[in-house]
């Protein structure tokens, strides 16, 4: 499910971080494996990656899988921009906020839709959150004390 740690891995080979032409054509891999094509065989861990999608999102509520696919783009790009960043020359404060980007924007709440199976922004419907009278008293009366 955690693609980020292998696409990592694949944007940290050397031969991608001496060559911008080279990271770029890995992002482009990525974002070509994320809207269903299959990319370049030179890009196997891509390929890997394209090949498993379908059966991953079948697993996935519809908008869960949307919101994953979001996340891999957003993660693609910003990995595929470390030439653009300067990565290894960002201070602490400057590198949390990409690893922000990169592993935890949306990924933790993906993951526990994921592994909940459920859909969290159709189970936080108004109409859901009525059919729950007492779970929503209970939660009102602990915020107040």
């Amino acid at each position: 499910m955690n693609v980020t740690t292998l696409m990592e891995e694949d944007f940290s080979r050397p031969e991608m971080r001496a060559s911008l032409d080279r990271s770029r054509q890995l992002r482009d891999a990525y974002l070509t494996a994320v809207d269903g094509v299959a990319p370049p065989a030179e890009f196997p861990v891509a390929a890997l990656f394209h090949d498993a999608l379908p059966r991953l999102l079948e697993e996935m509520w519809p908008r869960v899988g949307e919101r994953y696919l979001t996340c891999v783009r957003d993660a693609t790009i910003t990995m595929g921009a470390r030439h653009d960043h300067r990565v290894d020359e960002l201070g602490f404060e400057e590198y949390l906020e990409i690893r922000r980007i990169d592993v935890l924007s949306e990924w933790v709440t993906i993951l526990t839709e994921f592994a909940l199976d459920l859909d969290m922004i159709d189970h936080n419907t108004p109409s859901r959150r009525r059919s729950q009278p007492q779970v929503l008293s209970t939660q009102s009366s602990i915020h107040r004390e």
